[in-house]
């Protein structure tokens, strides 16, 4: 699923998420904010928006995100959004996990 984020009718940047209820599979795949608009809270609303997206519409228990190490990885923010680092790589990325309290 992907979804546009707009501010004021201005697209700011967007999120795609991956929603499998038969893989039992939910995370976000993509978030991507204009570099003039980074910042202001759009990702954090662009996240906290999606995982209530993922409560009411899904079964997901958790929600995944990965991120590259350096010095402009998004670790930190998804950290700070309640996110743990599971200490898995998928790749390169090291995978964080969100748990849904339902």
């Amino acid at each position: 699923m992907l979804r546009a984020i707009y501010v004021n009718n201005i697209p700011v940047g967007f999120i795609k998420l991956y929603i499998s209820d038969e893989e039992n599979r939910y995370y976000i795949w993509r978030l991507m904010i204009d570099e003039h608009h980074q910042n202001k809270g759009y990702g954090k609303a662009a996240v906290k928006f999606a995982l209530n997206y993922f409560l009411q519409h899904t079964n997901a228990a958790h929600v995944l995100a990965c991120t590259v190490p350096g010095e402009y990885s998004s670790y930190t923010f998804y950290i700070e959004l309640g996110f743990v680092d599971t200490g898995e790589m998928d790749g390169i990325e090291n995978v964080l996990k969100y748990t849904i309290n339902r």
